[in-house]
């Protein structure tokens, strides 16, 4: 087996999240996340977690990923497994939040050695005549791992001193390179490295062309073998695509589509059937680094690289991987701090929203990733292999990246209503441009609105109970559906600027004065939403109740598809100045019956 990486191997934690910047940082984060679960609830949300670190390290990278033993609390000391691989050898796993001290250990130790012997048939009984001798298979070679929290090297040590019985059985396990111990320390290590590759532009990138680079201003274009970008990849992962649009419009890096007649389908068959026909065939990849220096005619090193255009094609590369050395790709690289006018550029020849290309400068499914598994929020993906997915399985508090986008969109267009509309036009980007580069205040904003996103699915909670007329509540029920988050964007926007008492949607012309007034208005939210979340569920629900009394003359006579289009009409063009209004009469009315 590999040798598993050391404390050498870490990386240099300033751009690490605070929860991975040191064992005790991650093992406080454990515990924050698990902390209202029940044993039973700890475990099985342990044993995710563990079943996802498995595959990322080196000694088990050849094995499938493992999956839960079916046995459950008879599992014989085993509760992840693997199909057995070609060498022979069948992954077995043990996962334990928490162990403390030696004994438990040897418990776990103990286990694997009666797992092993319950492997292993029974000696047959000698017979009078001996049976014609026939070729057994020999049989699967076990490999064990432990998977826990706990830093597990002043217990081990203590372990070895020990004359617990199953000492010498871990001995042969170790002799014999079987067992592989994965403790707390060790899986700060893999979020790392996790991390980086999911969330963190390269710091720097060679890239060498086959014939040299032609020169422009600014620019540099050439050729490099797929094999090259597959390399990249391997060392990179995700993070070369942390400012490509099409992972923001949800083309996933990780995945590629073959099920059907797609581009990727062709891609993938001129790489295995065609591979020197792909540097006439393909539009090539575009790379954005901050500074580029050339070494000679064809060594080309990037600073802070990332592929801006080009994501479907990588990812084909890696899915054909080992590819051929004939297989080369057209290369553009551009020199800028800023990736956006290039993406927008190099994506106007695909049908990307024109809306979708304003906002991925300030919101796509890579930054809101990298943002909320810092803040402790869990964000719903496809993908299995990158920090936010592992991290999932600790999270108690999960977002939805489309609600999150349609909070920002009611957040930071003319009117709120747009969250309906979704018109590129009435985005205000210059307050977003300003609030970015004078206020730095990125962090600010997600927080917002990550915490806005988990306190109103909360008030909307409190809102179905309370509003359950049989009379009306079927009117409504669209509000609770999860296919319709555009009611409950607009729903919690209404009652954020309620909470605080300030009407977004009065927007100034002028864009530094609109640029102030948000930031304060995003500083009373979070100081609210974070101190006095009930001050903003009462408010929620006097805006439910508000929206809801606008709609009760709606026939509920009609056909379902009418109901819903008058629904939709109404809500989507109602007055929001008048609609915070008629919140805010309700709120003090309601102070003053309760004083």
């Amino acid at each position: 087996m590999k040798t598993p990486p050391t404390a050498t191997d870490t990386f240099e934690r300033d751009d690490m999240p605070i929860f991975l910047k040191s064992y005790e940082n991650l093992l406080g984060h454990f515990d924050e996340h698990f902390g209202d679960l029940g044993s039973n609830d700890r475990g099985d949300n342990f044993l995710n977690l563990a079943a996802k670190l498995i595959p990322l390290t080196e000694e088990f990278s050849e094995f499938p990923p493992p999956s839960p033993s079916e046995h459950k609390s008879h599992d014989g000391g085993v509760d992840l497994l693997t199909p057995e691989i070609g060498d022979g050898r069948i992954l077995y796993a043990q996962s334990k939040y928490k162990i403390t001290e030696k004994a438990a250990f040897d418990t776990v130790i103990s286990k694997f050695k009666n797992f092993e012997a319950s492997l292993t048939p029974p000696v047959p009984e000698p017979e009078l005549i001996p049976r014609v001798q026939e070729v057994t298979p020999k049989s699967p070679v076990p490999v064990f791992a432990i998977i826990t929290s706990s830093k597990l090297e002043g217990i081990i040590a203590k372990y070895i001193k020990s004359s617990l019985a199953s000492k010498p059985y871990y001995q042969k396990l170790i002799f014999e390179k079987r067992l592989v111990v994965i403790d707390g320390p060790r899986i700060l290590i893999l979020l790392q490295q996790l991390y980086r590759k999911s969330h963190l532009i390269p710091a720097n990138l060679i890239l060498d062309s086959l014939q040299g680079w032609v020169k422009a201003p600014g620019v540099y274009i050439g050729t490099i073998s797929g094999s090259a970008l597959t390399n990249l990849y391997a060392k990179h992962g995700d993070s070369l695509f942390f400012e490509n649009i099409r992972d923001f419009l949800g083309a996933t890096s990780g995945r590629v589509v073959t099920t059907r007649s797609t581009v990727n389908q062709e891609i993938i068959a001129t790489i295995k059937t065609e591979p020197e026909r792909m540097v006439f065939r393909n539009n090539g990849i575009t790379f954005k680094a901050n500074n580029a220096t050339l070494n000679g005619e064809s060594t080309l090193h990037l600073e802070k690289a990332a592929i801006v255009n080009g994501c479907q094609t990588t990812m084909c590369l890696v899915h054909c991987s080992p590819v051929s050395e004939i297989c080369r790709v057209p290369v553009k690289v551009v020199v800028t701090e800023d990736a956006w006018d290039i993406a927008k550029s190099a994506n106007y020849q695909n049908p990307v929203a024109r809306l979708d290309l304003d906002l991925a400068r300030y919101l796509r499914p890579q930054l809101v990733r990298r943002v909320a598994t810092s803040l402790g929020y869990g964000v719903e993906t496809d993908s299995e292999s990158n920090a936010s997915a592992v991290l999932n399985t600790i999270y108690q508090h999960k977002i939805d990246y489309d609600e999150l986008r349609l909070l920002y969109l009611g957040l930071f267009s003319r009117k709120p209503n747009n969250v309906f509309e979704a018109n590129y036009t009435e985005l205000r980007e210059d307050v977003l441009q300003a609030l970015y580069k004078e206020l730095n205040c990125e962090e600010q904003i997600f927080v917002v609105i990550l915490t806005l996103l988990k306190e109103s699915r909360l008030a909307l909670e409190e809102c179905h109970r309370i509003f359950s007329g049989k009379e009306y509540s079927s009117l409504f029920r669209r509000f609770f559906k999860d296919d319709k988050p555009r009611y409950r964007s607009f729903l919690a926007v209404a009652a954020a600027c309620a909470a605080v008492r300030e009407d977004i949607s009065s927007r100034s012309s002028d864009c530094n004065e609109e640029m102030k007034r948000m930031s304060i208005f995003l500083g009373k939210s979070r100081e609210l939403l974070e101190n006095n979340s009930a001050t903003f569920r009462i408010a929620y629900r006097h805006a439910f109740a508000t929206v809801a009394d606008s709609l009760l003359d709606i026939d509920v006579g009609q056909n379902d598809a009418d109901i819903q289009q008058r629904m939709f009409h109404k809500v989507s063009t109602m007055s929001f100045d008048g609609l915070f209004k008629r919140i805010l009469l309700r709120i003090d009315s309601d102070s003053r019956n309760k004083a």
